[in-house]
């Protein structure tokens, strides 16, 4: 009799389980939300399409991507979605693609995959559907991840919530921010299981995790150190007091840090020289000061060419439900959570430090991947097993439907400003100047209710978690075999 594993069955339909609650809601955002309406989607998908062509320098090959049309509509929140004429020109050789030419290359040769296949408009939603698909199983594995760590799920609950619609738009669009999301939420959980586990497997992921969010942005080098640092500092630092007896020892320890931070962070250093090179305007801290409304408004969500922000409403239902679970977490807390609070100043502090330099050109989508991680970990850090709480279930079902209500609030914000104009009566389906080429408004609403749904019942389930401990049965009559 072969004893085999019955918890690899329930494993693998746990993540299955994940990825259609994250995957559903990102096909609806992709789907419902008209082509190239987020920030630079146009020429990130015409630079995806040039890497394919073996053409990563400007001016960029494509098959004639219409660059301009979006700008009908973009920064006007009542101009609906019809606007624009999305028929293809002519294949070229000399797009001149602006504000992207800096970004690392890597992320488009990720994206452009679809384009080997299919071209034109049906290529570009292409490209989104293949998008949200790998956001959607990162986010899966960094769920399975986060449910080796403890019994409870509440890194699950915190990774749900702190997902907000910002990170699910971003995850459904072209655009390098939606992977570095994902990742960072996979970095968290792998980093966390690593501290409980010292699992190989799980620094490996971590690396990784990090290593793929420097090369998708010119910025990630910074959000890369910030996590590496969070996970990997002690260890480092426990090194280097090993080494002060022989200073020959602690000289090659520092040499080796700064160089390898050197050798991560060279794709960026010429943007951030740049920056650094323009000297310090202290006038931007006036204006990102006065601005922290829509900064925060971008955490939760801020769509298209950040001119849809979601409703005071939407606002105030997410900040209560972070509320809630940080609250149940810092009541029950038997110690501290440096590791995620430091995350959380960090996305704090860099609008602060970077708009000393560039002020207006800080937006919240940079840091989220960090805030993802930093909001994880905070929450989970020294708590200890909530089963205990007879209260946990029901929190769990009042978190649950507030996430759902954040979703589907921001989404019909956002299917509203296409279809009829942000400030417009509230109408979805009478008078529509645009609906989605695709599916329909009928579709799209029941693909994003379907969708908020899915997500929020991972809060209830937690992705159909399996026993920590797996069922050893025989693999023929099925029959459970006594361990030991």
């Amino acid at each position: 009799m072969r004893p085999v594993l019955g918890s690899v069955g329930r494993v693998a339909r746990g993540r299955l389980h994940a990825f259609v609650g994250v995957g559903l809601l990102c096909l609806a955002w992709a789907l419902a939300n008209p082509m190239f309406a987020a920030p630079d989607e146009v020429w990130h998908v015409a630079r995806a399409q040039s890497a394919w062509r073996g053409d990563i320098t400007p001016p960029y090959s494509t098959d004639g991507v219409p660059v301009s049309e979006v700008f009908c509509m973009a920064f006007q929140p009542d101009v609906t979605a019809d606007c624009m004429d999305l028929a293809w020109g002519e294949p070229t050789s000399e797009q001149l693609i602006p504000r992207t030419d800096g970004y690392p290359t890597a992320f488009y040769f990720i994206a452009g995959v679809p384009t080997r296949i299919v071209g034109g408009l049906s290529g570009a939603y292409a490209v989104r559907l293949w998008l949200g698909a790998l956001c959607a199983a990162i986010v899966a594995f960094a769920v399975r991840r986060l449910q080796s760590c403890r019994d409870d799920d509440l890194g699950v609950v915190a990774l749900m919530i702190v997902l907000t619609p910002m990170s699910v738009f971003l995850m459904s669009s072209v655009n390098p921010s939606g992977l570095s999301i994902a990742f960072g939420a996979l970095a968290a959980s792998a980093g966390l299981a690593w501290q409980s586990t010292r699992s190989r497997q799980d620094l490996v992921v971590l690396v990784v995790s990090v290593g793929l969010i420097v090369l998708l942005r010119r910025d990630g080098p910074i959000i890369g150190v910030l996590l590496l640092g969070t996970f990997l500092g002690p260890q480092l630092a426990g090194l280097f007091g090993a080494a002060r007896a022989r200073p020959v020892a602690a000289l090659a320890t520092v040499s080796g840090a700064v160089l390898g931070v050197a050798v991560a962070s060279a794709a960026s250093w010429g943007f951030i020289g740049r920056q650094l090179g323009k000297g310090a305007q202290w006038e931007n801290w006036r204006i990102l000061l006065s601005d922290i409304d829509g900064y925060l408004r971008q955490l939760v969500g801020n769509f298209g060419w950040l001119d849809t922000g979601v409703s005071e409403a939407t606002m105030s239902m997410w900040f209560i439900t972070a509320g809630i679970v940080l609250s149940v977490v810092m009541t029950q807390r038997n110690g501290p959570a440096r590791q995620g609070a430091f995350l959380l100043a960090m996305c704090a502090v860099l609008p602060i430090a970077f708009g000393l330099f560039r002020g207006p050109y800080f937006q919240t989508r940079y840091v989220l991947p960090a805030f993802v991680a930093g909001f994880v970990i905070f929450a989970v850090s020294n708590v200890p097993c909530l089963h205990a709480n007879p209260a946990w279930p029901r929190i769990r079902r009042v978190l649950a439907l507030g996430v759902f209500a954040v979703h589907v609030t921001a989404f019909l914000t956002n299917m509203h400003r296409y279809s009829h104009g942000q400030t417009r009566e509230w109408s979805l389906f009478a008078n529509a100047a645009w609906e989605p080429p695709h599916i329909g408004n009928v579709g799209a609403l029941v693909l994003g209710v379907a969708g908020s749904l899915a997500f929020a019942s991972l809060i209830l389930t937690g992705g159909w978690r399996s026993s920590v401990v797996p069922d050893v049965v025989d693999s023929e009559s099925g029959e459970p075999l006594t361990q030991g």
